[in-house]
C-alpha cells in the first residue's frame, strides 16, 4: 500500500512570502536594467562653411555650418580649440568668430564634434581668412595738368598687397602697381586716359582669396597751361 507524505499547511504558508519577495526583487532587477540603455549619438559629417572666405581684419564675424547628423551639443573645433556654437538643426550650425580670430591671413581647419555617448568628430572642412579688403586714404598728386607725359601717382591707404591693382576711372582692366608698402602704391597712368580736362576716379582692387574694391578717390585733371 502506497502512503503519501503530506506537507504540512504551515510550511508551505511561511514559504511563500519568501518567494514572492525574490519575484518581486527579479522583476525590479532587469527593469532598471531596461531604463539604464542610452541612445548613442551619431557620427557628424561636415559638408560646407559659409562664407568660406573672410577677410583679414574684417573684425568678428558669424558662419555657419552645414552637414547632416548634428545634435544638441555639437560642438565646432577652431585648429582643436573650442567655439562657441549655437545648434539650429540636424544639418546646421552657427559659430561666432571673434576679431582675434580673423585678424591674419590663414587657411584654418573647422571640425564638428558630438558629445558621447557615440558622436565624436567629423572630418576637417577648411575656412580661408584672405586678403583685406583695400583703402585709398589720399592720391599725390590729386590735380594736375594735362600734358604729353604720363603721370605717376602715389596711392597712400591700407591693405596692399602683390595682388593689389589699381584701375583708372571706369577702365575695366587694371594696371599693375609698385607695391611700395601695404599702405602706398605707385603707379603710372598714360596721357591717353585722361585726353580730356575733367574730374577722374581712381580705385584699387585686390585680388582673392578675401580683398575686394577700395573706396572711388577723385582725381582732377586740369587743362594744359597756355
Amino acid at each position: 500500500m502506497t502512503r503519501y507524505r503530506l506537507t504540512s499547511r504551515r510550511t508551505m504558508t511561511s514559504s511563500f512570502p519568501v518567494f514572492v519577495a525574490a519575484l518581486i526583487a527579479s522583476t525590479s532587477a532587469c527593469g532598471s536594467d531596461s531604463t539604464s540603455v542610452v541612445a548613442s549619438n551619431p557620427s557628424p559629417v561636415l559638408l560646407s562653411v559659409t562664407p568660406s572666405v573672410l577677410n583679414a581684419g574684417s573684425g568678428a564675424a558669424t558662419v555657419r555650418l552645414a552637414g547632416k547628423s548634428f545634435v544638441r551639443g555639437s560642438y565646432v573645433l577652431w585648429e582643436s580649440a573650442e567655439r562657441a556654437t549655437r545648434f539650429v538643426d540636424s544639418t546646421a550650425l552657427d559659430v561666432d568668430l571673434s576679431a582675434n580670430d580673423l585678424a591674419v591671413m590663414d587657411t584654418v581647419q573647422l571640425v564638428v564634434v558630438n558629445p558621447s555617448p557615440g558622436g565624436g568628430p567629423s572630418a576637417s572642412v577648411p575656412f580661408i581668412i584672405g586678403y583685406p579688403t583695400p583703402t585709398i586714404t589720399s592720391v599725390s598728386p590729386s590735380t594736375f595738368a594735362m600734358g604729353p607725359l604720363s603721370v605717376f601717382l602715389t596711392i597712400t591707404g591700407t591693405g596692399f598687397s602683390n595682388r593689389t591693382l589699381v584701375y583708372w576711372d571706369a577702365e575695366t582692366a587694371g594696371f599693375v602697381a609698385n607695391v611700395m608698402s601695404p599702405t602706398q602704391l605707385r603707379v603710372q597712368i598714360p596721357d591717353f586716359e585722361y585726353p580730356t580736362a575733367r574730374t577722374y576716379t581712381i580705385r584699387v582692387r585686390t585680388l582673392p582669396p578675401g580683398g575686394g574694391d577700395s573706396n572711388r578717390f577723385p582725381i582732377v585733371v586740369a587743362a594744359k597751361s597756355p
